[in-house]
């Protein structure tokens, strides 16, 4: 008799205790707006309507009272409608600055771009502000509590399960099924940042859905199934941009003997992969080389046989790919000379990039390195030979046939000395009317090339002067045949390859900007110079 008079005596008692949970939690959402920038994705706790450390306690409180009663399952009931209405209306807030059907009619890609940052803002949002703080007061609130099934340690899953799900599942979904006709490069940089997000939080999804717990498998699964699809586009895209080098067969000669797009093309293709090695590491070693080449093509590449390090592998097989498609493009060029300048520019700012970034030397390595500066060299030997040993020879004083001994005559005829300088003169003035119109970019090349040319130029001109300038000194005009002291001449020759006629490629290269100053992806880049 006593026993059940003090159950009904704690029965308003009780009540009065789910009446408490249930004010709680209403007090918590006073404020029923989640506030967002216009501008940023971002959330505010005070916006989430996150549980304080008081509330949480009482909340704690009341449901270890309530644990072996009827009213637990009603304050467990909810407490999961509860929180799981705040979580989807933060999300639903979120999710309208990311619509991903709009994924498939984007026109240009840095607005693709720009969504991509604003999903992956929001995924971290979501993660790390809402998801894993809702586990949390889960956990202080109900854990351990015993109540059963369906307050298990799990229950959290019922509150962000199914905004999870979307967030996982819908952008990736819309974005790898986009569609869209685009270069190799274009798509990779767009899909990389997407890869290397869901590798990150494969961690954090597994710890928040982990293995035994009911409703909760699917999210994990999903993810990991995006990573795979994820990585099998990778890997072909890889595949498709190493082709693309190889392959690309536009006869569109830079003028001047610049840097070829498709230089720059791959220089900013390495910068991508490196910037992302880490999540792609593995990938790449599983990607294999085109395999559309002939014995004799295969032969001409200088392709690094040691795989073991695949990112390195990787490189210098497609900038010999690169050479190799270089090569073939010099031969439109008309004369032999822009052929060498074109290949010593594009082979020059290759090596220039990799020695400029140490994480890059380091994983290309020093022996490849020195065997780019090394055609560097060859090319500018090559050029010199071609374009200045007519001027050499020019200088070069004639030999006679005396007592069987060849030997220099003393004297040249005024009409033989005037002829020489005449000829010299107009060397000059042509090889300098084809090179002011050719330019090396780099200046310190540039420096080097002229200072090549000097070396051999200025001591055959200054023996040329002094055997001929007494004789020169005696005409009515010697004006007219000696046109440049060799102060002049060096001056002439140093002022070679500038950038007088500065051209638009040149200033995208150098600034990465278009026409009106905006900043340039490789996208755009990609997209102006080689289209879809």
């Amino acid at each position: 008799m006593n026993s059940a008079m003090e159950e009904v005596l704690q029965l308003p008692n009780h009540q009065q205790l789910k009446h408490e949970f249930h004010d709680i939690l209403f007090n918590s959402m006073i404020n029923p707006s989640v506030a967002t920038d216009t501008t940023n994705i971002s959330i505010h706790y005070d916006d989430y309507n996150a549980l304080n450390p008081e509330e949480i306690k009482n909340l704690r409180r009341i449901s270890t009272k309530l644990r072996s009663t009827d009213y637990f399952q009603d304050c467990f009931q909810i407490y999961i409608t509860t929180r799981k209405e705040t979580v989807d209306r933060v999300f639903g807030q979120l999710h309208k600055k990311m619509n991903s059907e709009s994924v498939r009619v984007f026109a240009y890609w840095e607005d693709l771009s720009e969504k991509i940052g604003k999903w992956i803002q929001m995924v971290r949002i979501c993660v790390e502000n809402v998801f894993l703080p809702e586990k949390i007061f889960y956990e202080h609130i109900f854990g351990g509590s015993g109540a059963g099934e369906d307050a298990d340690e799990g229950g959290y899953v019922h509150i962000i399960g199914d905004s999870a799900a979307k967030l996982f599942d819908e952008f990736p979904d819309s974005l790898m099924s986009s569609g869209r006709r685009s270069s190799s490069s274009q798509i990779l940089e767009i899909l990389l940042p997407v890869y290397q997000e869901f590798l990150n939080l494969m961690p954090v999804l597994e710890a928040l859905f982990p293995e035994g717990l009911c409703l909760n498998k699917s999210i994990p699964d999903r993810a990991s199934g995006t990573v795979c699809r994820l990585s099998r586009q990778i890997k072909r895209l890889i595949f498709a941009s190493e082709r693309h080098v190889l392959r690309e067969l536009s006869i569109n000669t830079t003028p001047a003997g610049a840097v070829h797009p498709l230089t720059e093309y791959v220089i900013n293709y390495i910068h991508l992969i490196f910037n992302y090695r880490k999540s792609l590491s593995d990938l790449i070693g599983e990607v294999k080389g085109s395999n559309d080449l002939i014995a004799a093509e295969l032969d001409s590449l200088e392709l690094e046989q040691d795989q073991s390090i695949p990112l390195k592998h990787h490189f210098t097989r497609i900038i010999e790919y690169l050479l190799y498609n270089l090569r073939y493009k010099s031969k439109f060029y008309d004369h032999e000379s822009l052929r060498h300048l074109f290949m010593m520019n594009n082979v020059n700012h290759v090596a220039q990039k990799i020695g400029n970034s140490r994480g890059l030397h380091e994983i290309i390595g020093s022996v490849y390195l020195a065997k780019l500066r090394n055609k560097v060299k060859e090319y500018m030997t090559s050029y010199l030979k071609t374009t200045w040993n007519c001027v050499f020879l020019c200088l070069r004083e004639e030999k006679s046939k005396r007592q069987g001994k060849w030997s220099s005559p003393f004297r040249n005829s005024n009409r033989d000395v005037k002829e020489k300088f005449k000829n010299f003169n107009l060397m000059i003035k042509n090889v300098h009317l084809r090179l002011d119109k050719l330019e090396v970019p780099d200046k310190h090349l540039r420096q080097k090339l002229c200072q090549s040319i000097l070396i051999n130029l200025i001591p055959a001109y200054r023996k040329f002067l002094a055997q001929h300038s007494r004789q020169i000194d005696k005409f009515q005009h010697p004006e007219r045949y000696i046109k440049y002291s060799v102060k002049e001449l060096e001056k002439e020759i140093m002022n070679l390859f500038s950038f007088k006629n500065q051209l638009k490629l040149q200033s995208i290269q150098a600034t990465g900007a278009d026409e009106n100053g905006s900043s340039m992806s490789m996208n755009t880049w990609m997209s102006n110079m080689f289209g879809d």
